[in-house]
């Protein structure tokens, strides 16, 4: 009678699965390596300027990758809005823009950075071909042109606080 009992005992503990713990699980994949991203830019920043108005609002760096919002109006109405991310590629840092109305999202190269300046360029580029971003004290500064630096519009952001 033993012997049957030593059989089932046995097949039950083999059926069992392994603990979660002792399962190899899939690894996530590893963030890209490169150069640094700019982590100075995190943060919830506003300006306005009379009636004209903007916003950004940037992850921290992780996973590899910064996300981020932006948005400008004039009043109460909205007049654009886009989506951004900086992420390494092909061993250099870009930044990607995806703007409102579901265009065509367009990739800028980093050209030059420093500890607390970044700017991207990409001379295809229809509207904005040079976008510079750096801070200056607790300021972020924001300018967009064409790639020989012609008709610049600049931006002057504060941070705002989250509340947390």
């Amino acid at each position: 009678m033993r012997l049957p009992f030593l059989i089932l005992t046995t097949a039950l503990l083999c059926a069992v699965p392994a603990p979660l713990a002792a399962q190899s699980a899939p690894k996530p994949p590893r963030p890209a390596t490169g150069p640094a991203l700019p982590e100075w830019l995190a943060g919830n920043w506003s300006m306005e300027d009379g009636a004209l108005w903007a916003e950004e609002i940037w992850t921290s760096a992780r996973g590899g990758i910064m996300l981020g919002i932006a948005r400008q109006g004039f009043g109460a109405n909205l007049e654009s809005w886009e989506m951004l991310r900086i992420a390494v590629k092909g061993g250099a840092l870009v930044l990607t823009l995806q703007p409102s109305g579901g265009g065509t999202a367009i990739d800028y190269p980093a050209v030059l950075t420093s500890a607390e300046s970044i700017e991207f360029a990409n001379p295809s580029a229809r509207e904005h071909q040079r976008i510079r971003l750096w801070r200056a004290g607790q300021l972020l500064m924001s300018e967009t042109s064409r790639i020989d630096g012609s008709d610049p519009a600049r931006l002057n952001f504060r941070p705002v606080a989250t509340g947390e």
